[in-house]
């Protein structure tokens, strides 16, 4: 088998701009690795330099030194870059060890973003590199004594340099390195549209449909791969969906690293989902016996997928105002996504934390402006909560309940699996679940008053009740079929 290749009682909240699943980039830079281009840099270390003519390392070719050297990097292996470089007036081609220009070449990078402006130097405490602007894209690739290396756009180019702690600090926020997923990692089930109260069900090899009951046969395991491709596996038979050599549907071991055969992309229409097998690009087709046919309306190949065993406790995620697909998009006439935005990313945090589901931040900002939810110069809201539940709720699995000033309420409903939007001073945070005496915040724009993370924060009641996080209402959200 082939290997795929994935190529907001308050009227309103604002919050100033103080300033969560860009790809996971692996083990090469990203530029390198999206076929973005070439990235320019100075060498992490000022000795020479030796330029080999082959990838192996093993033919030289000349020796430069590290100082007086610019180069762009043109393409990555495991522990070389091959580069253009400018030495002594030529321009010249070769091959060059990793540790040459990456001050720590086995750094597992890490991808992030700025929520706002910040300055690279060209080497550590050297000249300066330029900015990199806000709400861009970056990649952290190693450190030294405080200082981060990192890749990052610089105008339609690519550029490495090094940012101090400080910027790290003020300006950065780490991604969980997650991308994007049209719906999280669980277990769901899965209805198809052309069959009313039934699911597909998995026995021994093959798929069948069976009235809906939820037993561990009617339950299967999403993992995401990327790019919206998905595992598929039967909780009860331990096997996934695959593409077999006649392209017929059946149950297979899993292969250690995913084929094309075993990968699901995952195509939402409305409330349904095409399935689209990555080997035969063609579509599942639920009916007597399953199959794959090309693509074409019909209500065999759409299915609904509800997460089957209640919230979403294990594959939450914290979107945050500034990322870089909607952070400085504007939200009405005057602010962007970044600065103003919070009720609306708390929206899809709440429901992602909720069933799994991923409600675009620009689509219901979008329904917010043409609604009038935007508060202009100040925020959103909070009746945009209610409408954008009747007006996205069918699709994405859930519906509004209305709000509540009461702790002891608000823990009921979170014990039952529902969660909620809290409205502190000035903004509005994902309020998720409870356990142990606690409570999981989602924070889209993190801040000192509120000291709160981008990466989900459990707090006590104590802290709901005074201070930055003082919560005068909390608006619930329970998942729906």
């Amino acid at each position: 088998m082939k290997t795929f290749k994935a190529n907001a009682a308050a009227a309103a909240a604002g919050l100033m701009i103080m300033l969560f699943s860009l790809p996971v980039f692996g083990a090469e830079l990203f530029p390198l690795s999206s076929g973005n281009g070439k990235i320019y840099t100075y060498p992490a270390k000022s000795g020479n330099i030796t330029v080999y003519k082959d990838e192996g390392l093993s033919e030289k070719k000349e020796i430069i030194k590290g100082k007086e050297t610019f180069a762009a990097i043109l393409e990555q292996s495991e522990d070389a870059f091959y580069v253009k470089y400018d030495y002594n007036g030529k321009i010249s081609k070769g091959w060059i060890k990793a540790s040459a220009l990456l001050h720590n070449p086995s750094y597992e990078y890490k991808d992030a973003c700025t929520r706002k402006s910040a300055s690279v130097l060209r080497t550590v405490r050297g000249g300066s590199f330029g900015t990199i602007p806000a709400f861009s894209k970056m990649q952290i690739v190693g450190e030294y004594k405080g200082y981060k290396q990192v890749v990052y756009e610089y105008g339609k180019k690519y550029r490495m340099g090094w940012i101090t702690s400080t910027v790290f600090t003020n300006s950065i926020k780490l991604y969980d390195g997650s991308e994007k997923q049209i719906m999280a990692d669980g277990t769901y089930t899965l209805a198809p549209a052309s069959n009313a109260g039934q699911l597909v069900t998995a026995s021994s090899d093959t798929l069948g449909l069976a009235a809906a009951k939820k037993t561990s046969e009617q339950k299967f395991r999403f993992e995401f791969y990327k790019d919206n491709y998905y595992r598929i596996s039967s909780v009860s038979e331990e096997k996934c969906l695959a593409c077999g050599e006649s392209e017929e549907v059946i149950l297979a071991e899993r292969s250690e690293e995913p084929e094309d055969a075993q990968l699901w992309r995952m195509e939402r229409h409305g409330a349904y989902y095409y399935i689209k097998n990555a080997a035969a690009e063609k579509y599942l087709y639920a009916d007597e016996t399953f199959s794959l046919q090309p693509a074409g309306g019909s209500n065999n190949k759409r299915f609904r997928v509800v997460m089957a065993d209640g919230k979403n406790k294990d594959h939450w995620r914290v979107f945050c105002q500034y990322e870089p697909d909607w952070g400085g998009k504007n939200y009405g006439r005057t602010n962007n996504m970044a600065g103003a935005a919070c009720g609306i990313l708390s929206m899809t945090n709440t429901v992602y934390a909720l069933n799994g589901q991923f409600i675009d931040p620009l689509k219901t900002a979008a329904f917010s402006v043409k609604k009038g939810y935007r508060v202009e110069g100040s925020g959103t809201s909070y009746k945009v909560f209610e409408a954008a539940a009747k007006q996205f709720g069918k699709i994405y699995g859930y519906e509004y309940l209305g709000a509540t000033t009461n702790f002891t309420t608000l823990k009921k409903h979170l014990k039952k699996g529902e969660t909620s939007i809290a409205y502190v001073p000035g903004h509005y945070i994902a309020c998720v679940d409870y356990k142990g005496g606690k409570f999981l915040m989602l924070e889209s724009a993190y801040a000192k008053k509120r000291n709160t993370t981008p990466y989900g924060d459990w707090v006590t009641e104590a802290r709901l009740k005074s201070g930055g996080l003082k919560s005068k209402n909390f608006f619930i959200f329970k998942a729906t079929d």
